[in-house]
């Protein structure tokens, strides 16, 4: 079988037993294969070696490029600053197929360095370190990100992997749904940043020409620096609009050297890196409340019981460990928490 081929001779046997009096032929696929695993990407001969590759039905395969939609259940939930942004969340199957082509293909594609959002051992704390010390900060927004990735520009992802028009056509549709990037999809994250790697090459080359910092987190696009001019902005502006991406106007903020400055939700105002004070001072009273009045009266003061609620407090202060590590008063929540945890599962 096709799919238990390992390297180069086992290929070239398999072909030379079954494509006889071919050699163009032959030496075609080698040549194909060659360039696949000198990136580390599995070869896809065609729908069958993809479904056997993935473990799945070939029909299920068709039945999500025919019909993407039947396969997600779509729920929203409310912005931060208002409305609601749209999540779809794929069937197992699809996941299942999501999760392959992450794993197998996607993480294996070079994501830009000036991109710190959904890529292994880069975070928010280490897209705001890019900023310390500089004058000014410009915090861009980019509009409908995930939606505005239409199919044709997933679907290049995979053609400039190497792989044919008929099985990039296979592979784009498993991660789509009407026509663009899902917000929930497992493959959704890679492939936005994949996408935007031109923006990104573009973006980048313009700051370093003016001395500029420039970084990207998924949708939020921070530039610092000694000065940034109105004309730089509206050329920036330019290069996003040429890559297919567009501004949300409503969140351009440009910071002054005195301005509070807070950075994919790291304040950088004092010069270091440090958890915002409002955050602090939620996660402090959050704390508090659960460990005075318990779990279930804490919950019923709030409104509503959220399942989640000692794991995403946990979460929270991991998180100002990661910027913090040797705050005391973090390491002392943390401690609280923990133990309530522990008294609140063995009373259960």
């Amino acid at each position: 079988m096709m799919e238990n081929q390992t390297n180069l001779q086992d290929w070239q046997n398999f072909f030379d037993e079954r494509v006889r009096g071919r050699r163009d032929l032959v030496l075609g696929y080698i040549k194909y294969i060659a360039k696949l695993e000198k990136a580390r990407l599995p070869p896809i001969f065609e729908l069958r070696h993809l479904a056997g590759l993935i473990g799945v039905d070939e029909a299920v395969i068709v039945r999500i490029a025919q019909t993407p939609e039947t396969f997600y259940r779509n729920f929203e939930i409310p912005k931060r600053l208002g409305g609601t942004r749209t999540i779809s969340v794929p069937s197992p199957t699809a996941l299942t197929i999501q999760r392959w082509i992450l794993t197998e293909i996607l993480s294996k594609l070079d994501i830009h360095s000036r991109s710190f959002g959904f890529v292994p051992k880069r975070s928010v704390v280490d897209n705001a370190r890019e900023h310390l010390g500089q004058k000014v900060h410009l915090k861009l927004d980019l509009k409908d990100f995930f939606p505005s990735i239409k199919f044709n520009r997933v679907m290049k992802v995979f053609l400039s992997a190497g792989y044919p028009v008929s099985i990039a056509y296979f592979l784009a549709r498993m991660c789509c749904v009407n026509k663009s990037l899902p917000q929930g999809a497992a493959t959704s994250p890679t492939l936005s940043n994949l996408v935007a790697r031109r923006l990104d090459i573009g973006l980048a080359a313009y700051s370093s020409e003016r001395d500029l910092t420039y970084t990207r987190y998924a949708d939020d696009l921070t530039f610092s620096g000694d000065k940034i001019s109105s004309t730089e902005i509206s050329q920036i502006s330019y290069i996003i609009n040429q890559q297919g991406f567009y501004l949300n106007e409503k969140k351009t903020l440009l910071l002054g050297e005195k301005s509070k400055k807070i950075i994919t939700g790291v304040s950088i105002t004092s010069g270091k890196l440090a958890l915002p004070r409002r955050t602090v001072r939620e996660i402090k009273l959050e704390t508090y409340h659960l460990i005075k009045h318990g779990y279930f009266v804490h919950s019923k003061a709030k409104g509503k019981f959220d399942p989640l609620l000692m794991e995403r407090l946990r979460g929270r202060i991991g998180f100002w460990l990661q910027i913090d590590p040797e705050n005391v008063t973090a390491k002392r929540l943390q401690a609280q928490l923990a133990q309530y945890v522990a008294e609140f599962d063995a009373s259960l």
